[in-house]
């Protein structure tokens, strides 16, 4: 018998996140270019 997979939820950042930079260079400070730190407030 096989199972069948349940579609998973799409994550809440699916549709992209939008942001706009302060310039404080805190949340831009990952270990690569390209990454940008986040929380969710």
């Amino acid at each position: 018998m096989s199972r069948k997979r349940l579609p998973r939820a799409k994550p809440w950042y699916a549709s992209g996140l939008r942001f706009t930079c302060t310039g404080c260079g805190q949340c831009c400070t990952g270990p690569e270019s390209g990454y940008v730190f986040v929380n969710e407030e």
